[in-house]
């Protein structure tokens, strides 16, 4: 649990730090005077002014902010604030921060795309692996078998497994495969998930795993992101 709320913490500032960061650095550019740039909220931990703007760490870190001055007619404005410059320069600054949330999303993926490559799944009733302890392992089941029928059900794809299992819930059930050709069948019991509550055999489907070039991954992780 610890670990979690750590984790959660550490995600949610480095997506604020990104937002902030992408008002910060237009506002910088369009020649505003951004009077603070803060990370998190509360008391302020540590701070270093420079130029005209003071940077803080607060204690509480869970956001952050920018203080642009002049965004409101209540301020004394002057040529760098921010209700002093055109309109253009302003929706630019406004719309940074949520830009820069999609730019973090690509640079994200990309890296992911890059690094680790992508898997896909087999939509084919074929084991690629069994989970250790399970059903499947026990009865003796291995990579490269195909499943052909569970009971009285056939099974042609990898989805029809789950519901084909689904009534034999600590029940006997006999489980046709293909091997080398010849067709046998196995007698297992399933094993009930304690936190989905449905019968299991134990079996992984077969994937695929690809890996992409730099520009590739660029591109893959552009659409991806317009799909999420």
């Amino acid at each position: 649990m610890g670990l979690t709320i750590l984790a959660t913490i550490f995600v949610f500032s480095v997506i604020v730090f990104v937002h902030e960061l992408g008002h910060f650095a237009t506002a910088k550019w369009a020649g505003m005077q951004v009077d603070e740039f803060a990370l998190g909220f509360g008391p302020k931990v540590y701070s270093v002014r420079r130029g005209d703007t003071e940077y803080s760490l607060r204690a509480i870190p869970l956001g952050g902010f920018n203080r642009i001055a002049g965004m409101t007619e209540e301020e004394d404005l002057n040529d760098k604030s921010f209700l002093s410059k055109p309109v253009w320069k302003r929706m630019v600054v406004i719309a940074a921060g949520g830009i820069m949330n999609f730019v973090l999303a690509i640079v994200l993926l990309w890296g992911l795309f890059f690094v680790v490559g992508t898997v896909t799944v087999s939509p084919e009733a074929v084991v690629g692996s069994t989970i250790a302890g399970s059903p499947a392992e026990q009865s003796g089941l291995v990579a490269g078998d195909r499943i052909v029928r569970i009971g009285n059900q056939k099974i042609s794809k990898w989805s029809d497994i789950s519901q084909a299992v689904a009534p034999y819930s600590h029940a006997v059930v006999t489980v046709e495969i293909e091997r080398d050709g010849r067709i046998q069948g196995v007698e297992m019991v399933p094993d009930v998930d304690s936190a989905s509550k449905k019968a299991m055999l134990g079996v992984m489907p077969m994937t695929t795993k690809e890996a992409h070039g730099f520009f590739e991954s660029a591109g893959m992780a552009v659409q991806r992101t317009g799909k999420l």
